[in-house]
């Protein structure tokens, strides 16, 4: 109660910042799984790996999968990497490695796109 609660106040209310990121990250956890879920029924995708800064102005690589779903094509966000250095190898190696924790199986994929600086 006392990590959670609005300190000072006298009442409980459940929505202290770190009950928010609890929450934010269940959420993002079972939205990630179900677009894993949903990928793994098409048997090919293709990545795409982009550069982008968070608010602290530290560099991430975003990765966004495409698949078909019903023979709709589908675009989904899937994670955010932390800089894996500048060179094509660097990249290569942080995006096989976030496709294995993530139980994406590389033989899979039919495209990739980066647009790294």
């Amino acid at each position: 109660m006392k990590n959670h609660g609005n300190r000072g106040s006298g009442h409980t209310n459940y929505l202290s910042s770190t009950i928010c990121e609890e929450i934010f990250d269940i959420i993002a956890t079972r939205v990630s799984k179900e677009i894993i879920r949903r990928r793994k029924v098409c048997k090919f995708y293709s990545v795409s790996v982009d550069a982008t800064t968070d608010e602290g102005h530290v560099d991430l690589m975003a990765v966004v999968v495409r698949y078909l779903e019903e023979s709709s094509p589908k675009e989904r966000f899937l994670c955010y990497l932390p800089n894996q250095g500048h060179n094509s190898r660097e990249m290569f190696d942080g995006l096989n490695s976030a496709l294995k924790n993530l139980e994406l199986d590389f033989k899979d994929i039919r495209g990739q796109s980066y647009d790294c600086v």
